[in-house]
């Protein structure tokens, strides 16, 4: 069975996933529906496999609109990340927010977040949910999941630079660019 590695962020876990009969190649986007909803992945690996396991199945390939729905959403996960933390200290919330990621579907966002003690986040996931008109989750990291989470995005900020440095060396007129953590 021909079976496609997808991964959701730079450096991240893969997961196999049932190709039907799209036209997929390494580096392509492709839509699936995961745990967490309807998203975005990268086919990093395309093979041959025995599958013991039923797989999800792709949905479809992604198009341009996606992509720039899912970039659309990389910036609004990072807005909302900014307003979590801004609303929990000003309730005071002993937690550190690490990152936020809203699903392809914008049904849910999801938000890591360490501390070292028991928090009652209530009344944050009442205003985001407000704000925001989705469905909130707030997910406990461990020390050292922080730790690699922390990592990746500066590993991807570093290449995010190298990457904008080369693109304005070669032109004289200056980009803006949207950076998103998949480089596409």
């Amino acid at each position: 069975m021909k079976v496609c590695g997808v991964i959701f962020k730079e450096n991240s876990k893969v997961y196999n996933f049932d190709p039907k009969d799209f036209p997929i190649e390494i580096g392509k986007y492709v839509i699936v529906i995961t745990e967490r909803g309807e998203q975005i992945g990268k086919i990093t690996t395309i093979e041959d496999k025995d599958v013991k396991n039923t797989l999800k199945e792709v949905v479809r390939m992604a198009t341009d609109k996606d992509y720039n729905q899912y970039l659309i959403n990389l910036k609004d996960a990072q807005g909302a990340l900014k307003d979590a933390k801004a609303e929990a200290s000003r309730l005071d919330l002993k937690m550190q927010l690490v990152d936020s990621e809203f699903t392809f579907d914008r049904k849910q966002l999801y938000i890591n977040f360490v501390s070292d003690e028991r928090v009652d986040f209530r009344e944050l996931v009442k205003f985001l949910a407000g704000k925001y008109k989705t469905r909130i989750e707030l997910h406990q990291m461990g020390a050292r999941d922080k730790a690699i989470v922390e990592k990746q995005i500066e590993d991807n900020k570093q290449r995010n630079n190298t990457r904008y440095n080369k693109q304005r060396d070669k032109k004289s007129k200056v980009k803006i660019i949207m950076l998103s953590l998949v480089k596409r």
